[in-house]
């Protein structure tokens, strides 16, 4: 008994001197895949970890990307298929883990990245929690298809509603999502922090890799990049159809990175459009960063996007994008200034392309521009400490004193 209260009384006392130092213990659920969501909250946890705070990512397997650091404990929630249903019910499991673990490390917050089904299983853990006078803040970060695509089925809405207006804070990606979460759902506009997402420009950054250029442009050919998980919604068909047009007018090739349900549909729609020769599926690439040094032109073409991390990739890298105007994109894409903003039309996209790569000096300034507003709005050394500010004034909301 005596050991016991000793281990308290130390662990009590180390809480306290990590609080005045400034220091947080987080809790922190995150999907596994490579999706932007994914990807954002991943090196969210790690960079917080090398920030000196301490991160304890919870998810149903180890993310690929997952670097080490001394600061971050990876908590797999294991599957435990229920022979009624034959699967999983991760929203209970999820809630299991974090109050098991909860209970053993007492985190200062929980933060969960998608609302559904991660926010209503905090939200679960929570009470559960509170049923054994224990409590944590809950900051649920929504990224885009939870509100958007997800938020709109009747099925899902009611409980994301609920988790929403459960949670202590919201952090959404961009202003439109934000207005969303106000609008859909009836959450206090005070309650959503936008909080940008972030690259890395030390990484993303202009290079000269003529060898690897070669591999796929002649002399005097341009080189068009598009990134992607080639999903429906990615829209890699009006791409292919655009640069089908482009194609006509000027020598031009094109290059398609990542994988997904759409590539080998593409591929056809390529081999269709009688472009398959100046097309390349280049699949998944661990150093995506190459060949955006190698691109003199970045396009995107998604229906919806709530952020688009591939255009500060590209911004980063200083390569001048084309877009659609559509969700959060014109918050990080400037008309005329760092690219254009267009329709879904492809020939309205093609004349954009067009006016880009037959003007160096235009694509010069657009590439610049567009590195500058990344190092001054989207570089993770901007983005990182927003999180961290967001969570102490979370904290101080909810009565837990931290220190500067």
């Amino acid at each position: 008994m005596l050991e016991t209260w000793v281990k308290m009384f130390f662990e009590a006392a180390e809480d306290l001197v990590r609080r005045a130092l400034g220091r947080l213990k987080i809790g922190m659920v995150i999907t596994p895949t490579m999706s932007g969501t994914g990807i954002i909250s991943t090196n969210l946890a790690f960079e917080l970890a090398r920030r000196n705070h301490e991160v304890h990512l919870l998810s149903i397997r180890k993310p690929f990307i997952l670097r080490r650091e001394e600061n971050l404990h990876f908590h797999r929630v294991p599957e435990a298929p229920l022979y009624t249903i034959r699967s999983t019910p991760f929203t209970v499991t999820i809630a299991g883990k974090i109050v098991d673990i909860f209970k053993r490390e007492r985190f200062d917050l929980v933060n969960v990245h998608y609302a559904l089904p991660y926010s209503i299983s905090a939200h679960l853990a929570k009470e559960i929690c509170k049923a054994q006078g224990m409590t944590f803040p809950l900051i649920t970060s929504v990224h885009g298809t939870d509100i958007h695509t997800f938020g709109r089925r009747k099925i899902y809405r009611e409980a994301i509603a609920y988790a929403l207006d459960q949670s202590d804070g919201i952090t959404a990606v961009s202003k439109f999502l934000a207005k969303l979460v106000v609008k859909d759902f009836g959450i206090s506009k005070s309650k959503v922090k936008v909080i940008y997402n972030f690259t890395y420009p030390d990484r993303f950054r202009p290079r000269s890799l003529p060898q690897l250029r070669r591999r796929f442009a002649k002399d005097g050919e341009k080189l068009i990049l598009h990134v992607s998980n080639f999903r429906p919604v990615k829209r890699v068909d009006l791409a292919l159809r655009a640069f089908a047009l482009v194609a006509k007018r000027t020598k031009a090739k094109l290059l398609l990175l990542g994988h997904g349900p759409d590539f080998e549909k593409a591929k056809l729609l390529a081999r269709k459009l009688g472009i398959a020769r100046r097309v390349y599926f280049l699949g998944k690439q661990k150093r995506v960063e190459r060949f955006y040094s190698i691109a003199d032109l970045f396009l995107f073409t998604s229906k919806i996007e709530s952020f688009g991390i591939p255009l500060i990739e590209a911004m980063a890298s200083s390569v001048p994008v084309v877009a659609p105007r559509v969700g959060g994109i014109p918050e990080v894409v400037k008309h005329g200034r760092t690219g254009f903003l267009t329709s879904s039309d492809p020939g309205e996209i093609a004349e954009h392309c067009i006016s880009i790569l037959e003007d160096p000096e235009l694509a010069k300034r657009m590439g610049e521009l567009g590195r500058e507003i990344v190092l001054k709005r989207f570089s993770v050394d901007v983005i990182i400490p927003r999180y961290i500010a967001y969570y102490k004034q979370i904290l101080s909301k909810c009565g837990v004193a931290i220190g500067m």
